[in-house]
């Protein structure tokens, strides 16, 4: 497979796409369904972590076309994880502290209700 050019302003070159294969056999008694392809994305030290995550999905979302209707087209690694876990702390953050302020409310409420029944 062939190494592509840059793209103009990302600072990102795709590097050589790797096809995993899934089964195991020798050809033509293999038939493979559900293959996954790899492009590993190499980007200039000077792009940061939100820069690689909205390059590497705008390259998905540019060159890379599902082979099947619903086929997953996506962005996966590390710094996708951890940008994706920090989305979901930031999103859940007031619910738990609003739960926690109620919480410590209810238990300083209930605290002089059972100390004053001694």
């Amino acid at each position: 497979m062939a190494r592509q050019a840059a793209t103009d302003e990302t600072d990102v070159r795709p590097g050589v796409a790797q096809r995993p294969p899934n089964a195991v056999g020798v050809a033509p008694l293999v038939r493979e369904r559900s293959t996954t392809t790899i492009i590993p994305l190499l980007f200039a030290a000077s792009v940061g972590q939100n820069g690689r995550i909205g390059a590497a999905r705008r390259f998905a979302r540019g060159h890379i076309t599902p082979a099947a209707p619903g086929a997953f087209v996506g962005v996966t690694g590390a710094i996708a994880a951890r940008a994706e876990q920090a989305d979901v702390i930031a999103d859940r953050l007031p619910l738990v502290e609003i739960v926690t302020v109620l919480f410590v409310l209810a238990a300083v409420g209930l605290y002089p209700a059972r100390c004053s029944r001694r």
